[in-house]
C-alpha cells in the first residue's frame, strides 16, 4: 500500500468501535483544555494551535459527551489520516 493514509481512518474507527477512545466517560466539573491537549499529543503527535484549543474546549464543555466525540472529530480529520 502505497499510501497508507486512509487505512489509518479505517483502524481509527474500528479501534473507537470495538475498545473506545480509553478517555472513559465525562468527568465534571469540565476543564476540557487538558483534555483538549491530550488527545492532540496522543492522536497527532503536536499540541493544538490556540484556536483550535479554544474552539475543542468550548464544544465539549457546552455539550453533554463524552470525550470519545473529541476522539473520533481529531481521528477522521483528514489531518490524522496523513499524519
Amino acid at each position: 500500500v502505497a499510501d497508507s493514509g486512509p487505512l489509518r481512518s479505517v483502524i481509527a474507527r474500528v479501534l473507537l468501535g470495538s475498545a473506545g477512545s480509553g478517555y472513559g466517560k465525562r468527568q465534571d466539573p469540565v476543564d476540557a483544555r487538558p483534555l483538549v491537549t491530550d488527545i492532540f499529543l496522543r492522536f497527532l503527535g503536536r499540541p493544538p494551535e490556540p484556536e483550535e484549543l479554544e474552539g475543542f474546549s468550548l464544544v465539549y464543555e457546552q455539550c453533554d459527551c463524552d470525550p470519545e466525540i473529541l476522539v473520533r472529530a481529531v481521528t477522521t480529520h483528514q489531518e490524522y489520516q496523513y499524519y
